[in-house]
């Protein structure tokens, strides 16, 4: 089952030049996977019953033509399936004259809140998502990231209580900003970079501060946050 709705660019959406950044992009495609969820019945609505909570692990976003403020956003979303413990999703984001604009692939897992565990997904999950042979970015594209041997420059952060989520840890979508926050300010125009890659490794707790490490491989702009002691890893983003 192909899953859609619209989106409107706003005003919080938008930096230079008054194009969508790529977290706006992921915004929309994360608050769709969520409705998806909701109208299957695993949402955030139906924890109490089934006991059980989507964590994303790993995004890859590319952008095929940015759009602009005040644009109206079609974006789709499908269930690629599961297999032993992940699934995969995938998303396309279509603009007014139905060009594909972005793209992207999502890997996620379903931990049961009473157990504390990571649940293997089951058949009867499976269907509900009615999954799509459809596929945007191959799973290959998210295999898992090495953690960077050096890097350029470091910085604390401090997350805030707004940049929690609703199972109190630091928001997915709020590490970009952290990695924004660590790549050089006359790197300008980061956020309109073509390819964002991000894995998850460890949740984040209000008053943990953690490390954001910069450094510069190639094309790409590696940050890599860690614990403040720099022992545990939370996430590695990479945007280029």
């Amino acid at each position: 089952m192909i899953f859609e709705n619209k989106y409107k660019v706003g005003i919080k959406h938008i930096t230079l030049g008054n194009k969508v950044t790529n977290k706006a992009l992921l915004s929309f495609m994360e608050n769709l996977a969520c409705l998806h969820s909701d109208k299957v019945g695993y949402g955030i609505l139906d924890i109490p019953r089934t006991k059980l909570v989507w964590l994303l692990l790993d995004w890859k976003l590319k952008v095929i033509k940015r759009p602009v403020y005040g644009e109206e956003l079609l974006v789709k979303t499908w269930s690629k399936g599961m297999e032993k413990c992940y699934a995969y999703r995938e998303f396309e984001v279509y603009n007014e004259k139905d060009e594909l604009v972005a793209i992207a692939t999502s890997k996620w897992v379903l931990m049961n809140i009473e157990k504390g565990s990571i649940e293997r997904a089951n058949n009867i999950i499976d269907s509900a998502y009615e999954k799509e042979e459809k596929e945007v970015i191959s799973k290959e594209e998210i295999a898992k990231l090495k953690e960077p041997e050096d890097c350029i420059s470091k910085i604390d952060y401090m997350p805030r209580k707004t940049d929690m989520d609703i199972n109190g840890h630091l928001n997915n979508l709020n590490y970009l900003d952290i990695a924004y926050e660590a790549i050089p300010l006359e790197i300008q125009d980061v956020q309109q970079l073509e390819n964002v890659r991000i894995t998850y490794k460890k949740e984040t707790k209000p008053g943990e501060k953690v490390k954001a490490l910069y450094t510069k491989k190639e094309d790409k702009y590696i940050v890599t946050i860690k614990s403040e002691d720099e022992k545990l890893l939370h996430s590695i983003i990479e945007i280029w």
